[in-house]
C-alpha cells in the first residue's frame, strides 16, 4: 500500500500541474500561475477576480500542505530524538521547538538565494537520505530487499488498478467479504494522502515546470512519472522491507506484546535472545498483540 500511497497516484497529481503550468508559460507566453493553468477555459476571466481566487486557493491549498508536513515531521523528530536521549520528551512544547528551528533553517536556506541556501541544502538533506539508505541497503540482508523492491514492484503492477479503484464499499455496511470491517481506513490513510499531494501540487508543480523549459512532453512525463517514482519505491521497499524483516524474525523467536520483556519502551536484553533488543511501540502489526515489536541488532 505505501507504493499505491506514493506511487503513479501521487506523482500524476504533481506532473499533472507542472505539465500544465510549463505549457501555458512557455508555449502560450502566460505567467507560470495557477490562474494561468485556466486560461483554456475561462479566458481573459483569469485576470479578473476568478483568477485571484484561484491563486489565493493554491496559496492557501500550499499552507496546509506544508503544515502538514511541518506537523508530522516534528512529530517524527520528536520520537527519533526521544528515542537517543529519553531526556527529551515527546511533548507539544518540544515540537513546537522542533518546528521554529526547521522554520528558521528554511528560511536562512531561501534567504540565501536558489544557487546556495536551498540548492545546498537540498543536496545535503538527499545526500544524507542516500547514504543512510545505502547503510541499511548492504549492512542488512542485500540480495533480499533487492529482491523484494522486483517483487514489489510486481505485486504494484499486478494489482494497480483493483487498488486504484478499491473504496471499502462493503466495509461501510459493516458485512466485508473477509470479515474485516475497517470502513475508516480508506479515509485516514489513502484519502488523506491524496489531499496531502493535491496541497502540494501547485508549489512542487511550479517547481518541476521552471526546470522542465526546453523538453518536450513525452520526456517530461517519461521523466516525472519513472524517476521519482522508482525511487520512492526503492526508499520504501529497503527501510520497510528491513523493518518488515526483523518483525518477522522476533515474531520466529516468540517475542510479542506479552513477551515478560515486552512493554512500552522496553529495551531490556532478551535473556536467550541476547543478540537483540526488543523495543515495542505503539500501533500494532501484528496480529496477536496491541503494540508492534520492532527488533533491533544489539
Amino acid at each position: 500500500m505505501s507504493l499505491f500511497h506514493w506511487g503513479v497516484h501521487a506523482w500524476v497529481v504533481y506532473s499533472l500541474v507542472g505539465l500544465c503550468m510549463a505549457f501555458v508559460t512557455y508555449r502560450r507566453d502566460l505567467p507560470m500561475t495557477m490562474r494561468s493553468c485556466f486560461y483554456p477555459l475561462l479566458g481573459d476571466w483569469i485576470y479578473g477576480i476568478v483568477g485571484d481566487v484561484i491563486d489565493i486557493i493554491s496559496i492557501v491549498s500550499t499552507m496546509f500542505g506544508v503544515c502538514t508536513t511541518l506537523g508530522l515531521g516534528a512529530m517524527t523528530i520528536n520520537s527519533g530524538v526521544n528515542r537517543v536521549n529519553s531526556d527529551f520528551s515527546e511533548s507539544v512544547d518540544n515540537q513546537i521547538i522542533i518546528i521554529w528551528v526547521v522554520t528558521a533553517m528554511a528560511t536562512i536556506s531561501v534567504i540565501t538565494g536558489l544557487k546556495m541556501g536551498v540548492r545546498r541544502l537540498s543536496e545535503i538533506c538527499f545526500g544524507l537520505g542516500v547514504a543512510l539508505m545505502l547503510i541499511i541497503l548492504f549492512y542488512d540482508k542485500t540480495f533480499f530487499l533487492l529482491n523484494l523492491y522486483v517483487q514489489s514492484i510486481g505485486y504494484y503492477l499486478q494489482n494497480f488498478l483493483q487498488i486504484g479503484f478499491h473504496t471499502e464499499a462493503f466495509a461501510q455496511l459493516g458485512n466485508a467479504p473477509d470479515g474485516k470491517q475497517a470502513p475508516e481506513w480508506i479515509d485516514t490513510w489513502t484519502i488523506f494522502y491524496w489531499g496531502w499531494w493535491i496541497s502540494w501540487s501547485p508549489f512542487v508543480g511550479m517547481f518541476i515546470a521552471r526546470i522542465s523549459r526546453g523538453r518536450t512532453i513525452r520526456s517530461y512525463i517519461n521523466a516525472t512519472l519513472t524517476a521519482p517514482i522508482l525511487f520512492s519505491f526503492l526508499w520504501f521497499t529497503i527501510f520497510g522491507g528491513a523493518g518488515l524483516k526483523m518483525e518477522r524474525e522476533a515474531a520466529l523467536k516468540g517475542i510479542n506484546c506479552s513477551d515478560e520483556f515486552g512493554g512500552t519502551n522496553s529495551t531490556e536484553p532478551l535473556g536467550n535472545y541476547s543478540d537483540y533488543h526488543v523495543v515495542v511501540r505503539r500501533r500494532c502489526t501484528l496480529t496477536y498483540c496491541n503494540n508492534m515489536v520492532t527488533l533491533v541488532s544489539f
